[in-house]
């Protein structure tokens, strides 16, 4: 017959390491959701603050590795893309193959702005990233896309969500943008 004391130790045992299970699950789905949030807030610049867009753009160093773990398993063509701009911003994109590898090497490296515009503004690019500026090219940055809200106003039919999507990315470049 088990002695009191072995069957209130094993109740004991069994009581923490539920506890530390529970307590580890929790912190996990925690964190997911501020890596969630991190992918989102990449392509989502108009949903935030300035500076909150800024803190969850910026990654640690142990965080990356899981990030461009997570673009490797990326299911869909969005999720890619936000994780894509996120390590961009990061210099940390794995490769030269990815869509946003013009915009690591222009926020990285040398790329001249005038050859990171020109990707912007075609259809491999998108727009939204010369939100992505660097100090020195943010007035250049803002010219181009204000050019373009002057076009999107003079269109014939009113396409009130590309108007505003041009306004954001002006005002967020305008508030300083990404250092």
């Amino acid at each position: 017959m088990p002695s009191r004391w072995l069957i209130l130790t094993w109740t004991l045992l069994v009581a923490v390491s539920t506890t530390l299970a529970v307590a580890d699950h929790e912190g996990a789905s925690e964190e997911t959701q501020v890596d969630t949030a991190r992918i989102e807030a990449a392509l989502s610049l108009w949903e935030y603050g300035h500076e909150e867009f800024n803190q969850l753009v910026r990654l640690s160093q142990s965080d990356i590795g899981r990030f461009q773990g997570l673009l490797r398993a990326a299911a869909t063509e969005r999720r890619r893309r936000s994780l894509a701009v996120l390590l961009a911003l990061n210099c940390a994109l794995p490769g030269k193959h990815h869509a946003m590898a013009t915009l690591q090497e222009y926020r990285c490296t040398r790329l001249a702005y005038s050859r990171f515009e020109r990707w912007a503004t075609s259809t491999r690019g998108g727009i939204y990233v010369l939100a992505f500026a660097k100090p020195a090219d943010r007035r250049a940055a803002i010219r181009v896309l204000r050019a373009k809200l002057r076009a999107a106003n003079a269109l014939p039919y009113d396409d009130v969500e590309g108007k505003e999507f041009l306004a954001e990315l002006v005002g967020y470049l305008e508030e300083g943008g990404l250092p």
